[in-house]
């Protein structure tokens, strides 16, 4: 098994992957996985709206920004939550694979 690690290092080495516009592969995984599994399902719809509630005599425009905000810090606590469990897959495979 180390055999095949160690050449497929030295191949990622050699020819670098292409990310686009993301800064590493977590990264690219994690755009990838929030494209095809979509998070705005009725229980987030209806915390929104329960949030919207919150702020009766706001017009949009003016809960616009409190929208955003919520919605900038959910979808970053998604991210690193995302971060997170890869980083705990590898290690598991790395206990898992120690000799």
């Amino acid at each position: 098994m180390e055999k095949y690690i160690i050449a497929l290092k030295d191949y990622c080495k050699r020819n670098p992957p292409n990310h686009g516009d993301a800064q590493s592969v977590m990264n690219l995984l994690y755009w990838t996985y929030t494209e095809y599994n979509p998070i705005d399902d009725q229980k987030i719809k209806d915390c929104f709206a329960r949030l919207r509630n919150h702020f009766p005599e706001l017009d949009l425009t003016q809960f616009d920004p409190i929208f955003f905000t919520v919605s900038d810090l959910c979808a970053e606590h998604e991210r690193l939550a995302f971060m997170e469990g890869l980083r705990l897959g590898v290690t598991l495979m790395q206990e898992l694979t120690e000799k």
